[in-house]
């Protein structure tokens, strides 16, 4: 990992990433996305969310989240997933870097063109301790959808 402006930047390789990459990511995800919290980045706590986990073979995991049905940001009405982008709307080239940014990643085994940051970035309406979203080429305005371009441990 190394530092470059005001927030890390984590390098991994494929091969890196069994242990020790993981680990570093999830140190410094976390660590930043404490002290943001702690700092009020956040539009509410996660402290008052209730979790329940249902009955069954499953697992499944229910919460009560009446901050986050207050408070979040109304979601942009979508009419497909290949909605095209508008700058003129939401989009994570507006966020406030200082409060948001949680890392760049930078992928040693893609050749990466100047301009084309893969980052992490908070879910200012979090869900969970640790939410966040992976927003891959930032700069360039790529509509929401998935798409083949994304780090490698992602798969």
């Amino acid at each position: 990992m190394r530092m470059k402006q005001q927030h890390p930047v984590v390098e991994y390789s494929t091969s890196e990433l069994v242990d020790k990459g993981k680990q570093e990511l999830d140190e410094v995800v976390l660590t930043r996305w404490d002290l943001f919290m702690q700092r009020g980045h956040f539009r509410y706590n996660t402290d008052t969310i209730t979790e329940k986990v249902v009955e069954g073979d499953l697992g499944y995991v229910a919460q009560s989240q009446l901050n986050r049905a207050k408070l979040r940001r109304p979601p942009q009405s979508m009419m497909t997933l290949k909605q095209e982008f508008d700058k003129e709307k939401f989009n994570f080239n507006k966020i406030d870097e200082s409060k948001e940014l949680l890392c760049q990643l930078v992928n040693k085994d893609r050749v990466s063109r100047q301009g084309e940051r893969d980052i992490l970035i908070t879910n200012v309406s979090p869900i969970s301790r640790g939410h966040s979203l992976l927003v891959p080429q930032v700069e360039a305005g790529l509509p929401q959808a998935p798409c083949c371009h994304r780090p490698c441990f992602m798969s």
